[in-house]
């Protein structure tokens, strides 16, 4: 149990625990409870707030979404299979860039033999210490894992990418989770000040000043009631008598009238824009599908085609070149890209008379399927420059053919049965005649 002196003021944290110290001394961080900004890092806050981690795996995703070709280009000087090696690109494009938004490097180790090449290993950037020397730069990469002497790596055997700083002449450069540390550090601190406010029961942090003739015993009794009463939501409402000489001070305002939600709300904002991420990524709140299509198009175009184009130099120049390979990354090839491209094909084809844009083979290789025998321009010209020919031919044969006539001739044949029925006709009239003369021979 801690003694408490008479004529003191005591502070009691979220832990319940109660610490004596002198006015002069209270400062903002005994007051909350919450660390000093020395002591937050963009590890912390990529591991304690929700937003920093969810813009960086949005941006990670986005980066290792991208398609891309792993080619020979040249003689290497270690062997490897290409396949192999782009499973291992594809395997840790999502720790570099995650790595990249954090720390603004990221580092991967290159196993190789005498002849061939092994695998590639990733390095937690913390662990990785670049030496510089003045006149080379980086001489080598000292490797702590905090088990003994450090490990000295050769500098061609570590892949180190860097965010470009024109600050930084070499190293890392300037990582979008540094950049937000402030707002996120006030969305770090309004989510622990609430967690605190509830496992104090529901009160702010309070001071308890007790009169200098207050008895020991009363001071025991008080501390054990305090202690009882701040274990939590569930003690709350819990009342108890105290004695006149002892002052209650609580400070700060009621959660209802600390703005948090607009607080949070800019510091969202702000940690967006840090990482470049489109705002409703994180809030949801967008006017509508096409204003949300736009600001996809943005970010892609804007964020993730420069970052895989830095990616794409640093592991071309130091380790593919080795290996006698390319490495080409294509977001030209996103959905988000090709529907861009076929909106503005349907805005260019109806200005040109609803004539096609693309070729088939053109149309296959936007939607990564493999070309087909005909499907290129030389072959769509030249089956229509026949169709041309033949359309021509065709009304060529009907302009020299003769007229049909308009009137039927009469033929032989109803001709022959008319005459049949006169003759009918008239032998019907003679009989009838001969009838008559027959009945009466006056």
């Amino acid at each position: 149990m801690i003694d408490l002196a008479p004529g003191m003021a005591y502070v009691v944290r979220g832990d319940n625990s109660v610490k004596s110290i002198p006015l002069s001394s209270y400062t903002l961080s005994e007051r909350t409870g919450l660390p000093l900004d020395a002591a937050v890092s963009a590890q912390t806050i990529y591991n304690t707030v929700p937003a920093v981690y969810r813009c960086i795996s949005l941006r990670a995703q986005a980066v290792s979404r991208v398609p891309f070709e792993v080619e020979p280009d040249g003689k290497g000087r270690y062997k490897a299979d290409r396949d192999e090696v782009a499973r291992w690109i594809r395997r840790w494009l999502y720790n570099i860039e995650a790595s990249l938004c954090q720390d603004g490097g990221a580092y991967l180790m290159f196993e190789h033999n005498k002849v061939k090449a092994l695998g590639l290993k990733w390095l937690a950037f913390p662990t990785v210490t670049p030496v510089y020397d003045s006149a080379a730069g980086v001489r080598r990469f000292d490797r702590d894992i905090g088990a003994g002497k450090p490990q000295e790596l050769a500098v061609e055997d570590v892949v180190h990418i860097w965010l470009p700083d024109p600050n930084v002449e070499v190293g890392p450069g300037r990582a979008p989770a540094e950049v937000a540390l402030k707002p996120a550090l006030t969305v770090m601190r309004a989510n622990e000040y609430v967690e605190q406010f509830f496992e104090r029961g529901g009160m702010n942090v309070t001071l308890l000043i007790t009169d200098p003739a207050t008895p020991d015993s009363d001071l025991k009794r008080l501390e054990t009631w305090w202690k009882k009463l701040t274990r939590g939501v569930k003690r709350a409402w819990e009342a108890i008598a105290l004695r006149k000489n002892v002052d209650v001070k609580q400070f700060g305002y009621p959660l209802d009238q600390l703005a948090m939600p607009d607080l949070k709300a800019q510091a969202l904002r702000e940690i967006a824009n840090a990482f470049g991420v489109p705002e409703y990524y994180l809030s949801g709140d967008v006017a509508n599908f096409a204003t949300a299509k736009s600001y996809d198009l943005t970010f892609n175009a804007d964020i993730i085609t420069a970052e895989v184009g830095l990616i794409e130099a640093a592991l071309n120049d130091q380790l593919l070149s080795r290996l006698g390979l390319r490495l080409t990354f294509h977001p030209e090839r996103l959905e988000v890209f090709q529907e861009a491209e076929l909106s503005k094909a349907e805005g260019l084809s109806k200005l040109t008379g609803e004539t096609a844009i693309y070729s088939l083979n053109e149309a296959r290789a936007m939607m990564e399927l493999k070309p087909v025998p005909g499907g290129d321009w030389a072959d769509q010209a030249a089956r229509e420059e026949a169709a041309r020919q033949a359309q021509a031919q065709a009304q060529a044969q009907a302009a020299q053919a003769p007229m049909p006539m308009t009137e039927t001739p009469m033929t032989e044949t109803p001709l022959r049965a008319l005459l049949d029925e006169v003759r009918a006709a008239r032998q019907d009239v003679a009989a009838a005649v001969k009838a008559v003369s027959d009945a009466d021979p006056d």
